[in-house]
């Protein structure tokens, strides 16, 4: 019993069809788990602020948020930052977190005398991978001051002639468009308004 030519025809569409469905469902499964597991040192935005302000965010402890927010400010006023080199950073594969760092030439003399003396190995993979991508060559086992009071929601690390304003936040949705990027750093940090 042969099988009609129509008949055959359409089984054929049909098995190249499954076949296509097949290949895009096996592609989309490749660029999750190639998105998931690449390297996450790699800065997904960055940029340079110049003449910025830290941004206060509203919600719980807003009074908190912003005694922290002067506190970075004078900090940097002090240390006369003008310019900080920004960076974006995926915190977590599945999940929208990031982690902003920013980074600024001090004076290697800065007076540090009223903060805590405290030094912690350099072990953060963010605050390494921002610090060479800022131009600074970070020896493996070197150490860092951690400025502890600013440990709240913000940290700010000293290394050699170099600060780093590091923190971690989440957003509702994943970050793809260079122009929600940037408004998500802006919410942090942004040019100073004149």
């Amino acid at each position: 019993m042969s099988i009609p030519r129509f008949e055959k025809i359409l089984m054929k569409v049909l098995i190249g069809l499954v076949a296509g469905l097949g290949i895009l469902f096996a592609a989309g499964i490749a660029s999750i788990i190639y998105t998931s597991y690449r390297n996450p040192l790699d800065p997904i935005y960055q940029t340079d602020m110049t003449g910025f302000e830290f941004r206060v965010q509203s919600g719980r402890n807003a009074d908190s948020r912003a005694a922290r927010q002067r506190e970075l400010q004078k900090l940097a006023e002090k240390f006369k930052l003008e310019t900080l080199r920004c960076f974006l950073f995926r915190g977590h594969a599945n999940r929208p977190t990031y982690c902003i760092l920013m980074v600024g030439s001090i004076p290697p003399d800065a007076d540090l005398s009223e903060y805590e003396p405290r030094t912690i190995q350099l072990k953060n993979p963010w605050v390494r991978s921002a610090l060479k991508l800022s131009g600074a060559e970070v020896p493996e086992d070197d150490v860092c001051r951690d400025l502890e009071h600013y440990l709240l929601d913000r940290r700010v690390f000293v290394w050699r002639d170099r600060i780093v304003f590091s923190t971690v936040a989440a957003n509702p949705t994943f970050l793809f468009k260079e122009a929600d990027k940037r408004a998500f750093l802006e919410k942090y940090i942004s040019p100073r308004k004149k």
